[in-house]
């Protein structure tokens, strides 16, 4: 009888255990969206071209970006990796690596779902904060 008690005690602690997690993920979810479009809302009403950030993650169809200065991500999509190379000081140097210091324009901004589109990326040595 207590063999079945604990079963049914243990198998209703995992169901509220999964329905919990399910509204974490729900809630993370949302709130990333939140932020997403919020930092694209402001972005189009400022007046900055140029943006300094991390390199972030590296696919087969771009790089992803992470600004310093805001709390938003760009993708920049690549065709070929020497497209990106677009300044001279930048030519030899056609490795991309998580970490590296990048400097990048916005290139589409959708206010809609929050994804931002980055172009002319260029790896730059030093970073000084500086206001437009």
């Amino acid at each position: 009888m207590l063999d079945i008690l604990y079963k049914k005690k243990k198998r209703i602690f995992s169901d509220i255990s999964e329905h919990l997690t399910l509204q974490e993920k729900k809630a993370d979810f949302l709130e990333r969206n939140i932020i997403e479009r919020a930092c694209s809302i402001y972005l189009k009403k400022i007046k900055k071209k140029i943006f300094v950030g991390i390199i972030d993650g590296i696919e087969s169809f771009g790089i992803f970006i992470k600004c310093i200065d805001y709390p938003f991500s760009a993708l920049a999509r690549i065709k070929k990796i020497s497209e990106f190379n677009l300044k001279k000081k930048n030519r030899e140097n056609k490795k991309y690596e998580i970490g590296q210091l990048v400097e990048f324009k916005i290139k589409r901004n959708n206010i809609y779902n929050g994804k931002i589109l980055a172009e002319k990326v260029c790896i730059i040595k030093k970073y000084e904060r500086y206001e437009d």
